[in-house]
């Protein structure tokens, strides 16, 4: 079997571990908006995502506006060696002065699901839902315009190659119209919040542990057990007998010079989320190779 957890680690980010219960079910995952593949967790009965603030000074008072039914997301800027950024909520077609310097920047375009023609080379939005949200901006000093696009699912986005003066992210919170989805707000140093659409609106409260949120299915309830600030979310796989009675392979998936671990259960299906797409790995014993080996 393994253990997953969260370790403090110098420079980590912020986890959140979570209990989903229902009839017949209890399962605890962790979620942060670090890493790739515990960013969201979806099902028929309902979602959940993490998003993460990188200010935790404005932190509270853009959830408040973040409701506002126009509101795409929030637009993180670092300048100069700033740890901490300026964010804003962003809107479609509005412009955003940039504090304490001669730019100014305009969202001139919102795709939530964006894709390119390979034909064309134009861009577009495959559907309504936000699969990958994206916005175009106009970064103007008074006297020329950038144009630039920013992918919240792909933050490290080459900035430098048109030489923008700023290091920008784009953070959605695009709840489409899905039932009980719910987005877990963090930031360092201050407390958690949650947004989600009630009655067709969107609602935003602070988190309160422990406390169940409910999902589509009205059997099922998630809870938000505990956030750990400064960690990263480890793995570790432990073998409790020698004995042929749990049976697993541990694979390591090799892309681009780095290693992802996944564990493989007899029969069971492991979703390895990437930049590309899902990856999806199964391990199973074929009666005929049984057979072979007795």
């Amino acid at each position: 079997t393994w253990e997953t957890d969260a370790i403090k680690h110098p420079g980590g980010g912020i986890a959140a571990r979570l209990a989903i219960k229902g009839k017949s079910m209890e399962q605890h995952l962790w979620l942060s908006p670090e890493d790739p593949a515990r960013q969201s967790v979806s099902s028929p009965i309902g979602s959940i995502s993490i998003r993460r603030l990188h200010n935790p000074d404005t932190a509270e008072a853009l959830m408040r506006k973040v409701t506002d039914p126009k509101a795409v997301g929030v637009l993180s800027i670092w300048s100069g060696d700033g740890l901490q950024p300026f964010e804003c909520v962003i809107r479609p077609k509005e412009t955003v002065i940039i504090p304490a310097s001669r730019y100014k920047v305009t969202i001139a375009q919102y795709l939530p699901h964006y894709a390119i023609d390979i034909k064309t080379k134009k861009v577009f939005s495959q559907s309504d839902r936000p699969v990958n949200p994206a916005v175009k901006v106009l970064l103007n000093d008074g006297s020329k315009t950038v144009e630039h696009w920013l992918w919240a699912r792909f933050p490290s986005s080459p900035h430098e190659s048109k030489k923008l003066p700023f290091r920008m992210r784009f953070t959605d919170f695009d709840l489409g119209d899905a039932k009980e989805s719910h987005i877990i707000t963090v930031a360092s140093g201050t407390r958690a919040w949650t947004l989600r659409l009630k009655k067709g609106k969107k609602r935003w409260e602070k988190v309160v542990i422990g406390r169940a949120y409910p999902l589509a299915d009205k059997d099922y309830a998630f809870s938000i057990e505990q956030i750990v600030d400064g960690a990263i979310i480890k793995t570790e796989w432990k073998n409790r007998s020698d004995r042929l009675l749990h049976p697993a392979l541990v694979a390591t998936i090799m892309r681009d010079g780095t290693g992802r671990q996944a564990v493989l259960e007899l029969d069971k299906p492991v979703h390895l989320k990437t930049k590309s797409g899902v990856l999806v790995l199964l391990y199973r014993r074929r009666p005929s190779a049984l057979r072979a080996m007795h």
